[in-house]
């Protein structure tokens, strides 16, 4: 995407996520298979995640050996999109179990002047690339911009829950929202869900 002169271009950004009723992202079975195959018509360049939605997912509890060597060096999977997970804190250990899910082709973690150089030594030994992009915290307009340049990144799915879509959409940085809503009863509007899922499922998109 072209910018005016003195401005870095930045992927195209697009928030797809599963919505119930009454406006709740969690708390509700998820249809999975479909909210994937939508998910696939983007045919993304990268998958941007926020570390509290890898930490909370089956394999965020696993941690790779302190000296492990890296699963993604061997990687040769030029198809398949790059992830890239926000994590100034340097939690995410799971990094060889991420490369065994043959999801993508290559990690970049995003990070910030507070992530510790030991997080980026073991980092290097997954063989898994850093960017430091912001001082305290991700400066996420900075992080869009080097996997713009450094990667090629064009088009960018974010598969993460509300705190990095929230954040995203209020710079201003989403070209795109997809709602998959999930007609069912267990959202409450509050995260927490309660009740029992109808199963039917629609989409709608706007730009």
């Amino acid at each position: 995407m072209s910018r005016s002169e003195g401005v870095m271009a930045l992927p195209r950004v697009v928030v797809h996520v599963a919505v119930s009723l009454d406006g709740s992202t969690t708390g509700f079975p998820p249809n999975v298979g479909e909210f994937y195959r939508l998910a696939g018509q983007w045919e993304e360049d990268a998958t941007l995640v926020g570390s509290r939605t890898i930490l909370d997912s089956p394999v965020g509890t696993s941690a790779d050996p302190p000296d492990a060597a890296g699963a993604w060096s061997a990687s040769n999977r030029s198809e398949r999109p790059l992830l890239a997970i926000v994590d100034s804190g340097g939690r995410v250990k799971c990094w060889g179990a991420l490369a065994g899910a043959g999801v993508w082709k290559a990690a970049v973690s995003l990070g910030s002047r507070r992530t510790s150089v030991q997080h980026h030594e073991f980092l290097r030994r997954q063989g898994v690339e850093s960017l430091v992009v912001g001082d305290n915290r991700v400066e996420l307009r900075a992080a869009l911009e080097r996997l713009r340049r450094d990667f090629d990144v064009r088009v960018l799915r974010v598969d993460s829950g509300g705190e990095l879509s929230g954040a995203l959409l209020r710079e201003g940085l989403v070209s795109e929202v997809s709602l998959l809503s999930i007609r069912s009863s267990w959202g409450r509007g509050d995260g927490t869900g309660s009740g029992r899922s109808m199963a039917d499922t629609g989409t709608r998109s706007s730009p």
